[in-house]
């Protein structure tokens, strides 16, 4: 069984009872988080086992995430790898046209408990249909591949020579195509970029399709500007 100190994403904690997070409160403490446990929203949590979302340290303290909330080491006990989480069971069936019929079981005998696993098993399931719909598919990134081959010819008969390259920027989120084209002269050079927009899901293929677009003068295809 994991200590405080060497707990991890993935592992289980089982929240204390109210009682005995109750006694840990205090108004004027300065250490870790005991002036910010939300009564109203925490508390049904109260004696269940979550798995770890995240841990680290703040300026606060300590704490490790789970359900969306920072727990001080106060408030869980780490149990053993084979304890059961108190998730809400859910069985799904999914329609061709992108609706998902979930049936929840619950435990009606806890209101509170019972509205938020529903609540929160609904939130998770539209975040994965939300990003599914976002994933770049097999077919749009081969016609993103044969566009992208298609204008790098075309730029070649112009005697344009395209150079690529990435871009980090300090978030390793944020990655940018860049496009360098030398038009034949001194003054014929022009610089092409793409990057994600919004929650778009970062691809290359994609991104150089767009950078050669720019560069070419077509239009970026509907299925990206869409997407």
């Amino acid at each position: 069984m994991s200590t405080f100190s060497e707990i991890k994403v993935g592992d289980k904690i089982k929240i204390k009872s109210w009682s005995e997070i109750q006694k840990t409160l205090n108004e004027n403490s300065e250490d870790c988080y005991n002036r910010f446990f939300n009564f109203e929203e925490m508390s049904v949590y109260c004696n269940h086992v979550l798995r770890v979302d995240n841990v680290g340290l703040s300026s606060k303290g300590k704490y490790v995430c789970a359900k969306g909330w920072s727990w001080s080491p106060k408030w869980f006990d780490v149990v053993a790898e084979d304890t059961t989480c108190n998730e809400a069971l859910v069985s799904e069936t999914t329609s061709s046209n992108g609706k998902e019929k979930i049936e929840i079981e619950v435990d009606l005998n806890f209101p509170k408990e019972a509205y938020h696993k529903a609540h929160l098993a609904v939130e998770e399931k539209i975040k994965s249909y939300r990003k599914s719909k976002k994933e770049w598919t097999k077919e749009e990134l081969q016609e993103a591949q044969r566009l992208a081959e298609e204008m790098v010819l075309e730029l070649y008969r112009k005697r344009v020579s395209p150079v690529f390259y990435v871009r980090k920027e300090l978030d390793l989120d944020n990655e940018e195509i860049s496009l360098n084209c030398t038009f034949g002269s001194p003054s014929g050079y022009g610089e092409f970029h793409s990057s994600p927009a919004g929650d778009d899901i970062y691809n290359e293929t994609i991104g150089r399709c767009v950078c050669l677009c720019k560069a070419t003068g077509r239009k970026i295809p509907d299925f990206i500007l869409n997407k």
